[in-house]
């Protein structure tokens, strides 16, 4: 079957068109996941806190320390 070139680079772009859209759903889908298990982890740690300050229960020793990082404008320059 004979398909003009103009008809050819048409349906090239299409395709393109579409596969831009597909990976921007595939994207738009992977941030709503990640955001929604980081505010259900975020929900789950108030949760806990919260019965931990009302139950009086005493809080366990963190097995990891986290410490926050002091970034300084001395040492951007």
């Amino acid at each position: 079957m004979w398909i003009s070139k103009k008809k050819c680079k048409d349906l090239e772009k299409k395709v393109s068109d579409l596969e831009k859209e597909v990976q921007d759903l595939k994207n738009g889908l992977l941030v709503k996941i990640c955001t929604n298990s980081v505010m259900k982890e975020q929900y789950n740690f108030e949760l806990l806190k919260f019965l931990f300050e009302e139950l009086n229960i005493e809080k366990p020793e963190l097995e990891y320390k986290f410490f926050r990082r002091e970034t300084s404008s001395k040492s951007n320059r």
